[in-house]
């Protein structure tokens, strides 16, 4: 399931790893094209308390990039 695959790989967030190569393109696989989609998929698997600061900055950088 690719939106799992996403919602993992948002939650490690691991800069210098292939982290944020892989979440971009599962959002693009996925057809993602906001930052509110993507935060549903991650909240559908994991409680806001989980989500770190770092998840968030990836899918800004991510969707400023590709506006």
């Amino acid at each position: 399931m690719p939106e799992y695959l996403l919602a993992m790989k948002l939650m490690s967030a691991r800069y210098g790893e292939k982290d944020a190569e892989d979440v971009y393109f599962l959002l693009k696989k996925l057809n993602i094209s906001t930052m509110e989609e993507a935060s549903k998929i991650l909240l559908s698997f994991y409680p806001v308390e989980r989500i770190l600061p770092k998840t968030r900055y990836l899918l800004e950088e991510y969707f400023a990039g590709n506006k």
